[in-house]
């Protein structure tokens, strides 16, 4: 007589019954007590302590852990419990499918700890402090100086105008009058009189370009009132104490600062490494072979 209960079919289906009941009521509730359940302790909340500081050096951290007091501690577990429960009923809900600005927060946040663990490994030689430097060296090139004083003279450019600029100018000379003595004389202008140690593109703000390329023509150290120079408000009387050209400062005068930017710059194609080779770790199906016409592009 023919009888169901022996057909394998029905055995497999009566196993596979009841390994999902034994699943829904053991295995299953496990899993969601576990997800959830948030974790407190000393550890998560110093990683959380980090990264909400964005500082990455463990002593630093484990020294603030230590300083706070009780109630500090406390602030820091409720912040924490409630970002971290934010965060996975987002994702219950899916929050951050499709949702283009997560995408790019992602991203940027892994750029950022990217970047933070490779600059923190970065270590230069002088080999390549010095090598970044000469690369970059016009980057690092200091304006031209100028120190002089001036005598303001209205707008105007009529010829008799000319000659009485020419004529104070010889009463300045004749009668030796210096910078410090010269206030009288002129019209008060909108900046300043006396310029010490100035860099051309200051002196080129007040005055306009043309009156600095004019005043970097001037000879110094005759003790003479030169000009009238025009500038963008008027004329003037310059008495050019002293010029220094544009000029590149040694390596040893501005290390710190040349340290500092070629860290960057060797972090930043450092992390641009590890980006590609995590790239080169996926399966990238490309059927319209978009890569190559894109390299192509870039090579043209």
């Amino acid at each position: 007589m023919y009888s169901i209960t022996r057909q394998p079919l029905v055995h497999f289906l009566v196993i596979g019954f009841v390994l999902f009941v034994a699943f829904k009521q053991f295995v299953a509730p496990k899993n969601e007590a576990q997800k959830r359940t948030v974790v407190l302790s000393e550890q998560v909340l110093k990683q959380y302590l980090q990264y909400r500081s964005k500082r990455f050096a463990a002593n630093d951290i484990d020294a603030e852990f230590k300083a706070m007091s009780a109630a500090e501690k406390q602030r820091l577990a409720n912040d924490y419990l409630r970002e971290e429960v934010l965060f996975r009923e987002a994702n219950n809900l899916s929050l951050s499918n499709n949702d283009f600005v997560i995408r790019q927060r992602l991203i940027q946040k892994m750029e950022f700890l990217n970047r933070s663990f490779v600059d923190s490994a970065t270590q230069l030689s002088e080999q390549q402090l010095q090598g970044y430097f000469e690369q970059h060296i016009e980057n690092y090139r200091r304006p031209a100086e100028v120190s002089f004083s001036h005598v303001f003279l209205v707008k105007g450019a009529s010829t008799e105008q000319q000659q009485q600029f020419n004529a104070l100018k010889q009463q300045l000379n004749t009668q030796g009058i210096t910078p410090e003595d010269a206030g009288i004389f002129g019209d008060a202008f909108l900046y300043n009189r006396h310029y010490m140690k100035r860099h051309v593109d200051v002196v080129s703000s007040h005055f306009g370009q043309y009156f600095s390329d004019q005043l970097t023509k001037l000879v110094v150290g005759n003790g003479q009132w030169q000009g009238p120079i025009a500038s963008d408000y008027g004329w003037h009387l310059v008495y050019l104490i002293e010029k220094k050209p544009s000029s590149i400062p040694e390596l040893a005068e501005i290390k710190a600062q040349v340290t500092a930017d070629a860290r960057i710059f060797y972090g930043k194609q450092a992390s641009e490494q590890v980006i590609s080779n995590i790239v080169a770790g996926y399966h990238i199906v490309d059927p319209a072979n978009v890569l190559a016409i894109e390299q192509q592009a870039v090579t043209q």
